[in-house]
């Protein structure tokens, strides 16, 4: 079977992609016509290249820090995001890294449900629909990263964000 590999640059593309939405959105995502809350929270990678590689960034707010903003205006992508998402009354939690692209950590909704051969059926629901709000915000990314005038004006908009220090 042939797998379909994406570059890790492509990932922080993305990564970055969904800091900056959440932040510039107030967290508001559209997917399949139901809206979305994504937010970063308490865990943020930023990684590039010089002497200072690397920015750990963990507790409070990260995404909104002005280290996090001085990491990106100096060329650092995020590499490794722990996410909220909301749909409707369903929240997840998860860790995202740009090497393996792996849900790390994931918390889905409680099921309220005592028979054994329902709750799975219910956490495996819980589990594909966080796969399907991940692949379907990563088609979003590329609409905008496949289009020249439209990533354009997404890199001046991020640098335009990050300089609001």
């Amino acid at each position: 079977m042939n797998e379909l590999k994406i570059e890790e640059f492509v990932i922080k593309e993305f990564f970055l992609y969904l800091l900056y939405t959440s932040e510039a959105n107030g967290g508001e995502f559209e997917v399949g016509g139901e809206i979305l809350f994504i937010q970063v929270l308490d865990r943020l990678k930023l990684e590039g290249e010089g002497d200072v590689w690397e920015t750990d960034l963990k507790k409070g707010v990260p995404s909104i820090s002005q280290e996090a903003k001085r990491a990106i205006l100096n060329g650092k992508m995020p590499s490794f995001m722990k996410l909220k998402v909301k749909s409707g009354e369903d929240e997840f939690i998860f860790s995202l890294d740009s090497k393996s692209l792996e849900l790390k950590s994931l918390k889905i909704p409680a099921v309220a449900i005592n028979e054994v051969g329902i709750k799975l059926e219910q956490r495996l629901f819980y589990i594909e629909t966080i796969y399907f709000v991940l692949e379907s915000l990563f088609k979003e990314f590329f609409k905008v990263r496949t289009n020249n005038e439209m990533w354009q004006k997404f890199i001046d908009d991020v640098k335009a964000w990050a300089k609001e220090i």
